[in-house]
């Protein structure tokens, strides 16, 4: 693309800083390399047509090489953030198996320091006055949701005493969101969400045949499993329904309402059950254990989350999030050697199951360009 350093101003912002002459419907139009951003779509941020930044020698560069090279910037770290983040989501697993009390007593104090935390963000609870009554009882119901979730999550860990067998069930999520988002969104089920359930269906069955011998560790296992794929279903549901309900409010203040709905939840369920081995305050290793848990791989593992959405497309981001159940499989291996307890054939139906997950944005953007295409 050729370079002149006319006083014509430019077309879109009628700037005269150094200009290109771009193609348009034929013919030659004068635009300055910000605009030229603009319309580009790179996300990188404008700060006027007298850009500082951008240098006399800069301008002989090639337009397409500038920009991409100034893309690749931008994206490198939003995908390392985002693979952090999803590195601490599968790690949660791990500290859930490491806190020594009970799944009601880990959510209950995770829901309360995360809540807790999110109050002391700016802006947290400024998209609250901007919703309807009928809207924040909506986030709250799914904040219970949420809530009821982590409980059988944790609990099939403490159950099966086996992070990998939580995260393998776990994996079915793909299978419920399946059937549940046509049928809350009101839409035809596509043929290849269909497909990988039955792909899910497939790893479930082998991970079903690889239960333990001995009749009472197999009865511990299937209930173990069972609780993480209630688990996962209540996963599909919350997502599904924060799907739909989500846009056009702040993610950060529905965060901090589902949350705190979640502890109340919790709380107003404390005098019906039995809290004589309730630890009201954690102890010993519980405490840095349930920081770690609260702060690091909630509130910090969202902040990386977030922020890296503003620079990856969501194909991307799902692809990576996608990965939580491997490495969480992979952290128990390291931490407590589970393989040692856990057959290949639960391994083979876990592979399955996260192959299934990760082929979803794949097949899923395939089906999309077909559609369009046709």
């Amino acid at each position: 693309m050729a370079r002149f350093e006319l006083t014509t101003p430019c077309t879109p912002c009628k700037c005269a800083t150094r200009l290109r002459y771009i193609p348009r419907c034929g013919s030659y139009e004068p635009w300055c390399l910000a605009c030229y951003r603009l319309r580009m779509g790179t996300g990188l941020p404008l700060r006027g047509c007298k850009d500082k930044g951008i240098s006399a020698a800069s301008t002989n560069w090639n337009s397409g090489v500038y920009l991409r090279r100034q893309m690749s910037a931008a994206v490198r770290p939003a995908l390392i953030k985002l693979h952090i983040a999803v590195l601490l989501w599968g790690f949660t697993a791990v500290l859930g198996k490491l806190i020594s009390y009970g799944s009601l007593n880990l959510v209950w104090h995770r829901m309360l320091l995360t809540a807790a935390v999110y109050l002391f963000v700016p802006g947290a609870l400024r998209g609250l006055s901007a919703m309807t009554n009928k809207e924040r009882l909506r986030f709250a119901g799914i904040g219970c949701i949420i809530a009821v979730h982590w409980l059988t999550f944790y609990g099939s860990i403490k159950i099966g005493n086996s992070v990998s067998l939580a995260l393998g069930c776990f994996g079915s999520v793909s299978l419920f969101t399946a059937l549940l988002d046509p049928l809350i969104a009101k839409r035809p089920i596509h043929k290849g969400e269909l497909l990988l359930g039955l792909l899910v269906l497939c790893g479930l069955v082998l991970i079903y045949f690889s239960r333990p011998d001995d009749a009472a560790a197999a009865a511990v296992f299937l209930q173990a499993a069972g609780v993480g794929i209630l688990s996962a279903f209540l996963a599909a549901l919350f997502s599904v329904l924060n799907k739909k309900y989500l846009p056009g409010h702040s993610t950060l203040s529905v965060s901090t309402l589902e949350l705190g709905a979640g502890f109340v939840f919790l709380s107003l369920t404390l005098p019906f059950v039995s809290t004589s081995d309730f630890q009201w305050i954690p102890e010993g290793w519980d405490i840095l254990w349930l920081l770690l848990l609260a702060i690091v791989c909630t509130n910090l593992a969202f902040f990386l989350g977030t922020d890296a959405l503003h620079h990856v497309s969501a194909f991307t981001a799902n692809l990576a999030v996608n990965l939580e159940p491997l490495y969480g499989i992979v952290f128990a291996a390291f931490f407590f050697k589970e393989y040692t307890s856990l057959n290949p054939l639960f391994y083979a139906g876990a592979a399955v199951i996260i192959a299934s997950v990760l082929l979803q944005p794949t097949l899923m953007r395939y089906v999309n360009r077909k559609q369009s295409d046709s």
